[in-house]
C-alpha cells in the first residue's frame, strides 16, 4: 500500500476508531450476524424494461388491433432491437432467442436469458421486483444520484457532503458500514452531529480489497534474517514501524500531527487483524487458493474462478463481492460487526446500442443476475460457509432513474424519472408488486419523451428495508414527509419483506 492509497484509506473513513490486538485467533466461520442491506447502486439509469419484457403476441394482429400493452411495447422498441416495427415474427424470433417466459405473481412475462439467477430468484420467492418506483424528478445523472443515496427528496443538485440513508441506518443501529466499491459513496455517508449539510465517517470500514487492506508486511522479508539479515522491504517496514512508534511518544496529542499517527497504529493493528484472520482462519467449503505473488488469503474457489479473465465484463464486481464475502466472515472480530454493504456497478447509460452483446446492458445484467456470476456466486459461498449469514441479507438493487418508454434514434433509450427496483434474498416475499405493464403506457409508447409513471417513492421502499433491518427505523433514517415522498400505489406494496 503506498502513502497515497494509505492517507485516503484511513483519514475521515472512520479506521481511527477500529482497534484490536493483533494477535487475535480465529479458527471458524463467524456464526452469528446481524441483518445485514447490501446496497449496490447502479449508475447511470438503468432499463430493467429491457431485463423484463411482455410476451410478444403468438400471431400477428390484424390491423387496428395491435391496442394491447405487448404490442404497443415491442413496436416501440423496434429501433432498439434492429427490427423493422410490425414485423411481429421478427419480434417473436428475437424473443425466443433473448427471453425465457415465465409466470410470478399471476403475470406471465420474458426474463433475458442470461440473468439466469435472477430468474431462479423469481421463481424461488426469494426475488421482489417492484415497478413504477421514482425517486428524483428530474433527469440529470449527478443530482438524481444524490436524492437516491441521501434518500431526501429535498436534497439540491450541490449537496454532496450530506449523510446517507445507509450511513444514518448503521449509526442508528450502532453497527459499522463496509464500503466495497473503488470509493466511498454519499449513500454510506453517516448524520454529523450538528451540521445536516455534512457528514462524519467513524462508522464507515473502506474495504475496497480486503486482501490488501493490510499496511504491507511479508514474512519472507525476515526468512534468512540469521544468516543474511533481513531484505531491503524488511528493514524499510521496520524502520517505517519504529519511526511513528517514536513519535507517538514524541508528539503531544494536541499537535495537527498527533492524529495522523494515531491513523498510523490502529490501520496497521486493524490491518493485521484481518489479514490474519483471512490468511488462517477460515475454510471456504469449496476450497481455497493463495498465490504468494499477489495475496496469501485464503480465496475462496469460487471466487477465484469468478475473478478469472473473461468470466465478467467487469471484474470490479465481483471483486466487491468477494469484499462483502470476507467482511461478514469477519464479523465477529471487534468493531467489524456491519449491517450495511454499500456496492455499485456503472455504466447503464444506455443512449446507444443498448442490446449490443458486448458493449449494451446485457454483459451488465449477466454480470449481475448471471448463473455463476456476481450474486450467485456470493449466495454460493455464503450458503456453504455461513448460511447464517445469506439468511439475514437482504440486497436492494437500483439505479438513480430508468429510461423513456419509446426507444430513440440511436439503438438506445434516453432518460426517463421512474423504474423499477430488486430485493432479493430469502427474507424476502417474492413477486411482483405494483402493475407490471400498465395500460396507461399504451397510447403514450408511440410518443417520444414519455418515461413510466412513478407510482411509490423509493423512500417507501427503502423506510421498510430499514425497519427490516433495524426496528422502527424507517421513520428515523428517512425523514422527508412531503407527499413525492409517501407516494405508494397501493399498501401491498410494502409486504415485499418478512417482520
Amino acid at each position: 500500500m503506498n502513502r497515497r492509497t494509505f492517507i485516503k484509506s484511513t483519514l475521515g473513513f472512520g479506521l481511527y476508531h477500529l482497534s484490536g490486538a493483533s494477535n487475535f485467533s480465529h479458527a471458524a466461520f463467524p456464526t452469528q450476524f446481524n441483518k445485514t442491506v447490501l446496497h449496490i447502486m447502479l449508475e447511470g439509469g438503468p432499463d430493467f424494461r429491457h431485463l423484463i419484457v411482455p410476451v410478444p403476441p403468438s400471431t400477428d394482429p390484424s390491423p387496428g388491433s395491435e391496442d394491447n400493452y405487448a404490442s404497443a411495447w415491442w413496436k416501440s422498441r423496434s429501433s432498439l432491437i434492429e427490427i423493422e416495427e410490425g414485423n411481429w415474427s421478427q419480434y417473436r424470433n428475437y424473443f425466443s432467442q433473448h427471453y425465457d417466459q415465465i409466470t410470478v405473481s399471476g403475470k406471465t412475462f420474458g426474463i433475458l436469458k442470461v440473468a439466469g439467477f435472477l430468474k431462479e430468484l423469481l421463481t424461488s420467492n426469494q426475488a421482489a421486483y417492484i415497478c413504477n418506483v421514482i425517486g428524483s424528478k428530474n433527469r440529470n445523472h449527478s443530482h438524481s444520484q444524490l436524492i437516491w443515496e441521501s434518500g431526501s427528496l429535498s436534497t439540491g443538485s450541490h449537496d454532496a457532503s450530506v449523510s446517507g440513508w445507509g450511513g444514518r441506518l448503521a449509526v442508528l443501529s450502532n453497527k459499522k458500514l463496509l464500503s466495497v466499491s473503488s470509493r466511498v459513496k454519499l449513500f454510506a455517508n453517516g448524520p454529523h452531529a450538528t451540521n445536516p449539510q455534512d457528514h462524519e465517517n467513524s462508522h464507515v470500514i473502506s474495504a475496497s480489497n480486503m486482501e490488501n487492506i493490510a499496511l504491507a508486511y511479508n514474512a519472507s522479508w525476515f526468512e534468512n534474517e540469521n544468516q543474511w539479515g533481513i531484505s531491503d522491504q524488511g528493514a524499510m517496514y521496520r524502520a517505517v514501524k519504529n519511526y511513528y512508534e517514536a513519535k507517538r511518544e514524541s508528539i503531544p496529542p494536541s499537535s495537527p500531527y498527533y492524529q495522523f499517527m494515531v491513523h498510523e497504529k490502529n490501520l496497521r493493528e486493524f490491518g493485521q487483524l484481518v489479514d490474519s484472520h483471512l490468511t488462517t482462519g477460515i475454510d471456504p467449503a469449496s476450497g481455497y487458493v493463495t498465490n504468494n505473488s499477489s495475496y496469501q488469503k485464503r480465496r475462496p474457489v469460487l471466487f477465484d474462478n469468478l475473478l478469472k479473465s473473461g468470466v465478467l465484463r467487469n471484474r470490479g464486481f465481483g471483486r466487491q463481492m468477494l469484499n462483502a464475502y470476507y467482511g461478514l466472515a469477519c464479523n465477529d472480530l471487534p468493531n467489524l460487526a456491519s449491517n450495511v454493504i454499500s456496492a455499485n456497478y456503472g455504466g447503464w447509460d444506455s443512449h446507444k446500442f443498448e442490446h449490443n452483446s458486448n458493449s449494451g446492458i446485457i454483459p451488465k445484467i449477466e454480470d449481475i443476475f448471471g448463473v455463476d456470476k456476481g450474486l450467485h456466486t456470493l449466495f454460493k459461498a455464503l450458503g456453504e460457509d455461513m448460511p447464517n449469514a445469506l439468511s439475514q441479507l437482504t440486497i436492494v438493487i437500483g439505479g438513480e432513474f430508468g429510461r423513456q418508454l419509446r426507444s430513440n434514434g440511436d439503438d438506445g433509450t434516453d432518460h426517463g424519472r421512474g423504474n423499477g427496483m430488486f430485493v432479493l434474498g430469502p427474507a424476502v416475499n417474492g413477486g411482483i408488486y405494483g402493475d407490471l405493464f400498465p395500460d396507461s403506457e399504451i397510447e403514450r409508447m408511440s410518443q417520444f419523451n414519455q418515461d413510466i409513471e412513478g407510482k411509490t417513492s423509493v423512500i417507501q421502499v427503502c423506510k421498510r428495508i430499514c425497519d427490516w433491518a433495524q426496528a422502527d427505523s424507517g421513520s428515523q433514517v428517512f425523514t422527508d414527509s412531503s407527499s413525492d415522498a409517501n407516494l405508494l400505489e397501493s399498501d401491498q406494496i410494502l409486504n415485499f419483506l418478512t417482520t
